[in-house]
């Protein structure tokens, strides 16, 4: 009973002991692009006075009865505040006159990820850095080595610049329609000049990997915060419209490749200059189509109905249908508004009543002012047939050649279909199954010889097949 006794005593004062021997910190450094991460090349501030306060409660004061602990970053910007009790904390940083937080926050604490801003807010007047609280648990805090087990905690980041900034992204604009899209990718190697309000040449930069550039502490540099920030087409390019859109952070911002009255006070960092530029043979047409859609009634009038987003001397719509999916005619002409940077609305009414067709296939051609056109994509209508219960799957263009295009009824959307195609001997030769069948699906078929084939599309119990010819 007795070594039992000793034994549970030795445990708890493990546990004790383990619980008054945790550590906190990592770095203080300079994140001179302000992206709120630690990127290669950037330096820790030393010499910096760091503070830690107990914050129990969780609401970001620091608890009463706790005297603050007091630390100074090294040479390399690396703080730690050893034998800590078990328990929630944030850390103050005493950045200096002029010196501010990163603008991008990294998010709590707690999530352990390292090279992060964890700098939440910044006290002007004494221009602390406050960080959110971070709860530390004895045995499961991430280390420097990202080992998980540990009673260190070496996550916790402050970034910091000095002065003002300025610099964003460089970007390919593939729809060349002079905004950000997701999935658009940065111009690396792009040469940016910084200019002064007078046009003398400050600094120039290139973009990085990224399409990312940026100047740090101009008005510290240069003794100005009026610049103008010039951007070199690069070879190949051209650049893609500008001020297109709501959104200042999204658009591309030169004029005759220079931006000019761009004023940044000392505390600030403007995320807001970037450019476009699309390849020399890409057609910038001045319209942005966001929606377009076809529906039939039971008197054989198919209603047609498109949105814009912006247009810029844009001309007019010319509706195009078709009834094998391969040649268009024109159908109808819609005039647009010229020139607009909101939502607009356009509808078309094509009567069939005299028509003896089962599928009719959309499109719109949509010309500018100059007489460049583009083409939307078709949408493709099945009128009422005597059967019309029966399902039935429209492929085109047949023959194909590259892509053969699909289309199910109505009922079968959304839904699990598979699509199968067979040789004229009766052989599998290709199958596909889409969860969530749209209308059209397209189907790459140059692999296939020249030949006749079967399609044949299965959705639950209902099977419909189709002839195809691949030329």
């Amino acid at each position: 009973m007795k070594t039992f006794t000793l034994f549970a005593a030795f445990f708890v004062s493990l546990l004790t002991a383990q619980s008054q021997n945790l550590t906190l910190g990592n770095k203080v450094w300079w994140d001179i692009n302000d992206n709120g991460k630690r990127d290669a090349g950037e330096a820790g501030m030393s010499g910096v006075t760091v503070k830690l306060y107990l914050d129990n409660d969780n609401n970001g004061i620091a608890d009463a009865g706790f005297t603050p602990l007091t630390t100074t970053t090294n040479s390399n910007g690396t703080y730690n505040f050893t034998n800590l009790v078990a328990g929630s904390y944030f850390v103050v940083v005493e950045a200096g006159g002029g010196h501010y937080r990163s603008t991008e926050y990294g998010g709590d604490p707690d999530n352990n990820t390292d090279n992060d801003n964890n700098g939440y807010s910044q006290n002007l007047a004494t221009f602390e850095i406050i960080g959110e609280t971070i709860t530390l648990t004895p045995g499961s805090e991430t280390d420097a080595t990202g080992a998980t087990n540990t009673n260190t905690n070496s996550t916790y980041d402050i970034g910091c610049w000095k002065g003002n900034g300025l610099g964003d992204f460089v970007w390919l604009d593939s729809d060349a329609n002079g905004i950000q899209d997701p999935g658009e990718s940065g111009l690396a190697g792009v040469v940016v000049n910084l200019r002064n309000s007078s046009g003398t040449l400050l600094a120039t930069t290139t973009t990085d990997a990224n399409g990312k550039y940026f100047f740090y502490d101009p008005a510290g540099f240069y003794g100005t915060n009026e610049y103008q920030v010039e951007f070199e087409t690069p070879a190949g390019y051209k650049a893609t419209s500008t001020k297109k859109g709501g959104d200042n952070n999204k658009d591309s911002d030169p004029i005759n490749g220079i931006v000019t009255g761009v004023i940044v006070p000392n505390g600030k960092w403007d995320h807001s200059i970037d450019a476009g530029f699309v390849p020399f043979g890409t057609i910038i047409l001045p319209v942005k189509l966001t929606s377009f859609a076809a529906t039939a009634d039971n008197n054989k009038k198919v209603n047609l109905t498109w949105s814009t987003a912006s247009e810029v001397n844009f001309s007019h719509f010319v509706v195009e249908k078709s009834y094998d999916g391969v040649n268009f005619t024109e159908g109808g002409l819609v005039f647009a508004s010229g020139n607009s940077n909101d939502n607009l609305n356009y509808s078309f009414a094509d009567n069939l009543s005299g028509v003896n067709v089962v599928v009719v296939f959309y499109r719109l051609r949509m010309v500018d002012i100059d007489g460049k056109a583009k083409y939307s994509e078709v949408r493709v209508i099945r009128l009422a047939t005597q059967n019309a219960n029966a399902a039935v799957v429209t492929v085109f263009p047949n023959p194909a050649v590259n892509d053969l295009r699909v289309t199910v009824p109505s009922s079968w959307q959304g839904k699990k279909v598979q699509y199968e195609i067979f040789g004229s001997n009766g052989v599998l030769i290709m199958k596909q199954e889409q969860q969530n069948s749209s209308q059209t699906e397209t189907f790459d078929v140059r692999s296939l010889s020249k030949g006749v084939y079967v399609l044949r599309v299965i959705c639950n119990n209902e099977v419909s097949s189709q002839r195809v010819v691949k030329q």
